[in-house]
């Protein structure tokens, strides 16, 4: 490989020291289950929906959900607060009663409407868009809204 006529070389080299490929893993994951999770790979036919639990109850239905065998997300951070005169940190809910549940329609459809367990989850409505039924449609966030970390999800959601 040769470098621009303009670019010096160090100590006068006609080429520059070679450059080493870095490995594909760390040493660590090599040897161990340490890595890169294959929990959320995309699959066709499943989306991310936006789901809306009443009075906070966001992480009651993501314990059942998770339970079921379905990815879930929710926007969290950790903040400081003045608890009986004491500085703690707390982790709160980014974005009040909402949920992102990586799933297909059909399962979708079972949590919001067939399961009483769930009775205080509803979908979070497009109201941008209107279905063929003059109505708005559940708002379906696209995997690659999801996976782009640049902008903070508060951010990408506002609507």
């Amino acid at each position: 490989m040769s470098t621009l006529s303009n670019v010096e070389t160090r100590r006068g080299e006609a080429t520059p020291p070679s450059v080493r490929v870095a490995p594909d893993t760390i040493p660590e994951a090599k040897s161990s289950q340490t890595g890169v999770s294959v929990r959320y790979v995309p699959t066709p036919g499943k989306r991310w929906y936006v789901f809306r639990a009443s009075y906070g109850r966001e992480d009651k239905a993501s314990d059942y959900i998770v339970e079921d065998g379905t990815f879930v997300y929710i926007a969290k951070r950790y903040t400081l607060k003045k608890v009986n005169g004491k500085q703690k940190k707390v982790l709160e809910t980014l974005i009040p009663n909402l949920l992102f549940v990586y799933t297909t329609e059909d399962k979708a459809e079972e949590y919001i409407k067939n399961t009483p367990a769930l009775s205080f989850l509803t979908y979070y409505y497009n109201h941008f868009e209107i279905d063929d039924n003059q109505k708005n449609p559940p708002l379906i966030v696209s995997r690659k809204e999801m996976e782009n970390s640049s902008l903070p999800l508060a951010i990408r959601m506002s609507i």
